[in-house]
């Protein structure tokens, strides 16, 4: 669309905007429902979310100079804008508002600062918590907005389980993924000021906690730039954390190192230390079929820690369906240990050929009968 449309396009958007909306629920959020989902579909919050879109159109037609990010260089929306968080009481704007405020900082830093409160602060008909639900949705957990978010985070950290969230847990699983992420690019720390790790390892559910490690974990494995310092910034988070779990004996709350050590991204021999120490406290491993396949790239180097670990993992399977999981990796692991020098790696592959035969996993009894046939004069 050509520049010349702008008046025009723009009186369209503000006449769209006003649209009267439809009634609102009296629950914003409940079961089944997708955060945001009403704005999406009403005539006032797409002629809003549209507004962000003119400010960034008018940017790539250099109407305005990048070096003048300033709304006051947009008039007519610096004023839509400040009409509709001043005024506009529908939860369909305050969603918009929400998941907008990227764009709205990216457009005017200081302007969005001192509107951050109005957003994510308002009280009424809880429309900042909606606010910021749908920022924790549709937003990455920019670095340069983390000063102004601080004590959004917080708040939201408080809110766990509450309200509308005792339903709608997706909101819990962003702001999980927003922490470790900040945590991982070094934004936050367990002893930072704004106390948001060990506030939220604190008041979160169990399950949402082992979510946050299992995050961490799930972005490690595979992942190909790795700064060097990163695996020490994550070793000290695990190892608070395991700190507090063996106090407790995992009781409740799921422990998916698993992952960490199946991503090959720590130290080996600090990686089969914890991932022994799980198993002898919680007899499994999350993640089991990648735990076992790195327990076979790995057991030529560490035969003896790798059979150890495999037999754990088949004691801790009461209900015997995890080996359907592993294909041939186990063979891979056991045949390491019995071909190795070392007799303690040998012993604890018997013993562990022999447990698997007696849950009916007959299939790795010729591993003993090549070893006999082996040591024949």
């Amino acid at each position: 669309m050509p520049l010349s449309e702008r008046e025009r396009l723009w009186g369209l958007l503000e006449s769209l905007a006003g649209d009267p909306f439809p009634a609102e629920p009296e629950r914003p959020y409940g079961r089944g429902m997708f955060v945001g989902s009403s704005s999406l579909n009403a005539t006032r919050g797409v002629a809003l979310d549209g507004m962000l879109q003119y400010a960034r159109w008018l940017y790539k037609q250099g109407a305005v100079a990048s070096d003048e990010r300033k709304l006051d260089s947009i008039p007519e929306l610096k004023q839509a804008f400040d009409r509709h968080i001043a005024n506009d009481k529908s939860i369909v704007a305050r969603k918009v508002l929400g998941r907008g405020f990227a764009t709205m900082f990216w457009l005017d830093k200081d302007w969005a600062t001192s509107n951050a409160l109005a957003i994510f602060g308002e009280k009424e008909k809880e429309l900042g918590e909606i606010a910021l639900a749908n920022y924790l949705l549709f937003c990455p957990p920019y670095h340069d907005l983390l000063p102004v978010m601080v004590p959004y985070y917080r708040e939201a950290v408080e809110l766990i389980g509450k309200g509308y969230r005792k339903e709608v847990d997706e909101v819990d699983r962003h702001l999980v993924q927003h922490l470790m992420l900040l945590y991982w690019h070094d934004k936050i720390g367990i002893e930072s000021e704004d106390l948001l790790i060990k506030d939220f390892f604190s008041k979160a559910p169990a399950k949402l906690r082992s979510e946050a490690i299992e995050f961490i974990g799930r972005n490690l494995h595979g992942a190909q730039d790795v700064k060097p310092e990163m695996p020490k910034r994550l070793t000290a988070l695990w190892e608070w954390r395991w700190a507090e779990l063996k106090q407790h004996r995992c009781d409740g709350e799921g422990v998916p190192f698993g992952i960490w050590f199946a991503s090959g991204q720590f130290d080996l021999d600090w990686s089969f230390d914890n991932l022994l120490s799980v198993l002898r406290l919680c007899h499994k491993a999350e993640l089991d079929s990648w735990v076992v396949e790195r327990l076979a790239v790995v057991s030529q180097d560490r035969p003896v820690a790798a059979v150890e670990a495999l037999g754990m993992m088949i004691e801790g399977d009461q209900e015997g369906w995890a080996m359907y999981r592993w294909h041939d990796h186990p063979r891979i692991v056991l045949s390491a240990a019995l071909d190795s020098t070392d007799r303690h790696a040998q012993e604890e592959a018997k013993r562990v050929i022999h447990l698997m035969g007696s849950r009916g996993w007959y299939g790795y009894r010729d591993l003993l009968r090549d070893l006999q046939e082996e040591r024949r004069p």
